[in-house]
Order: structure tokens, then C-alpha cells, then sequence
């Protein structure tokens, strides 16, 4: 990182490839930029600051636009960013407005675009986000009925509270336009609270958490209805076998944690998934689509049983551990082959200051 009064640049490189290979020419991944921008504060005297180049983003709870760090290449996005009202003097309030492209090709007209307007208002233990999105997609896809561009708006909201052990939020969206050169609308809804006894020595949490996104209930009537996961970290919140996503999805999620010693946490998940329509199908935590809809089957996609232990070994080191348990419901085995998943994991992560 580099800074000179008003104007900042920062570069962050990053190193992705299989253990055992010494080089990136037989390897997709390798070394690569991770971010790469020009910043610039006081915007006009203002306290508006403009960054152009390649950005980490990542909003709320990540549901519909996330850093996706989970993965090998984290997200990145190559464009601008314009944010009205610096965290220091606006107290965690601000806007953003954002112009990005997500996809770019040797043919001009293939390209994606992504881009809109992201706020959030803090006032004491409330927070307030709005947004509203678009995407714009060049390339003609197969639709129900036909072939064509992608076009359309996201807009929703997001309240959420935290105080005194209870912290709680509720989240909704709806977005309408064309999708594949058809007519589409569709909707998304979470909400979620958990608590936690700050004054017992384990510092118990207990959870719970709602979720729906809608499906396509006829998939060949010309009219697309299932909801567009976006740009997310869906790895967060529908399980860590990453089966599912916030498209043609209703989820519950049960949670409790403890803290049995000085930074050290255990926390177990369990997940109860469906499907909104079984017709619609069923779509894994990428956006792609796992098993094409069936009118006649279930609509129960699945169980999922996550474990995970956290331990900070020392300062800014962190060591992580988890399990996960995907049990196939009905759905999966009405329509094809239905094994059991398991996934497990070790991460050793490190701050450097």
C-alpha cells in the first residue's frame, strides 16, 4: 500500500496453486493480482472517496454480493467505486455506487455488467442497509422458450439489530426484468436471530434462522422466476458442503455455540432444506444447477450437520477445523442417484500486521 495525502494506491498479490506444483504453466490458478486500485479521499473537499481498478467487495451478510474467500481465487471485481461519507466522520454510515465488469471477452457484446447503489445508516444498535442492483448480461442464453440477453434489478433491504448478547436481522429482495430474453421476476427473504449469555463462563449462543428464495413452479412457460443468487458467499450460510443456494431454496437453520476456554469456540449447525417448487431444481452453492426440476418429486432436498472449532493460537493466528454431514432427502432420490456427502477440513489462517 502506498499513501500521499489525498491519494492511495494498493497492490495485493496472490498465489493459488496444488500443493506439489512448482510452477503455474500447468496450473490455471497461480499467481494472479488480488487487488490492484487507485484511491482517492476528500473527493472535492467532501468526504467522498473514488477507487478504480481491481476490488475486494463485500456487503452485509454477504448473501447476494461477497469476497467468496472461501475458495482457492477469491472474488474480485475490476471497476469504480464511489463512496458518499467516510466511515471515521459518518460513524458507519455511507453510500456506495459501483460500476463493475464481471465478465469480459474478445467479443464486445458478450459481455456482464454489474452495478448500482449500496447504503447503510447506523444509529446506535440498528442497522439499515438498502440497495438496488442491475445486471446486465450481453450474451444470448437458452431460455424456456427462446434465446436472448439477461437484464434486470435487484432492490432490497436489510435491518438488523445487535445488543446485549441478542443480535437479530431480516433481509429482503425482489428483482424483475429479462432473463435470457424472457420475462422475470422473483423474490428472496432471511431472517435470523440467535443470543448469547455474555454473563455465563461459556458464553453459550443458541440460533435461529429462516430462508426463502424463490423457484420456477413451470419451467416452460416462457416466464423465469427463480431468484439470482448473485455474487455470493453462500459457503456462510447454507451449509459448509456447499449443496445449496439462496435460489429455489426454503431453509432452516438451527445453531448452538459455546466458548468452553479463552479463545477457543465450538459451533454446531443443522440444516433442514427444500425446495421452493421441485419443479424448479435444484441449484449447489456455485448458482449452477445440480438436478433439473420434477413436478412429482419431493421437495425435500436435504439434512446438513456442520461442525466447526475455532482456536486462536496466538495473536492474528488463527486454527480451524470443521465437519460437515449432507444427507440426501427425497427430492435427490426421486430424480437420480442420492449418496450421502461428507466433507471435512484444516485451516491455519494468519493476520500479519
Amino acid at each position: 500500500a502506498f499513501q500521499r495525502g489525498e491519494l492511495s494506491a494498493v497492490v495485493e498479490m496472490q498465489d493459488s496453486r496444488w500443493l506439489g506444483q512448482a510452477g503455474t504453466t500447468e496450473d490455471s490458478e497461480g499467481l494472479d493480482l488480488r487487488r490492484g486500485y487507485l484511491k482517492v479521499d476528500g473527493l472535492f473537499d467532501t468526504v467522498t472517496s473514488v477507487e478504480a481498478g481491481r476490488l475486494v467487495l463485500a456487503y452485509g451478510e454477504q448473501r447476494l454480493i461477497g469476497s467468496l474467500e472461501w475458495v482457492n481465487q477469491a472474488r474480485t471485481f475490476d471497476g469504480t467505486r464511489l463512496r458518499i461519507g467516510a466511515d471515521a466522520v459518518s460513524k458507519g454510515s455511507w453510500i456506495d455506487v459501483f460500476a463493475l465488469v464481471t465478465r469480459e471477452t474478445r467479443e464486445a457484446y458478450d459481455d456482464q455488467y454489474f452495478g448500482g447503489s449500496y447504503g447503510r445508516y447506523v444509529a446506535g444498535s440498528w442497522t439499515s442497509e438498502a440497495y438496488a442492483l442491475a445486471l446486465i448480461d450481453r450474451l444470448d442464453q437458452a431460455g424456456e422458450m427462446q434465446s436472448g440477453k439477461t437484464g434486470f434489478a435487484t432492490v432490497g433491504t436489510r435491518q438488523a439489530f445487535k445488543d446485549a448478547g441478542m443480535d437479530a436481522s431480516v433481509e429482503a429482495a425482489a428483482q424483475y426484468g429479462s432473463f435470457h430474453g424472457e420475462d422475470f421476476f422473483a423474490f428472496g427473504a432471511v431472517a435470523r436471530g440467535a443470543y448469547t449469555v455474555e454473563s455465563q463462563p461459556l458464553r453459550p449462543r443458541a440460533g435461529l434462522e429462516l430462508v426463502i428464495g424463490s423457484g420456477d413452479g413451470d419451467p416452460n412457460d416462457g416466464e423465469a422466476n427463480t431468484f439470482q443468487n448473485l455474487f455470493p458467499t453462500n459457503h456462510l450460510h447454507y451449509g459448509y458442503a456447499d449443496e445449496a443456494a439462496w435460489s429455489n431454496l426454503v431453509a432452516v437453520r438451527a445453531s448452538a455455540g459455546m466458548e468452553p476456554m479463552d479463545d477457543v469456540s465450538v459451533n454446531l449447525d443443522y440444516h433442514h432444506l427444500r425446495l421452493q417448487d421441485p419443479a424448479g431444481g435444484w441449484y449447489s452453492a456455485g448458482g449452477q444447477q445440480v438436478r433439473q426440476g420434477d413436478a412429482s418429486a419431493s421437495s425435500h432436498l436435504g439434512d446438513e450437520i456442520d461442525l466447526v472449532l475455532r482456536y486462536g493460537w496466538r495473536a492474528g493466528l488463527v486454527v480451524e477445523g470443521g465437519y460437515a454431514l449432507f444427507m440426501p432427502g427425497a427430492f435427490v432420490s426421486d430424480t437420480g442417484a442420492a449418496p450421502t456427502a461428507q466433507f471435512a477440513y484444516l485451516q491455519l489462517a494468519a493476520a500479519l500486521q
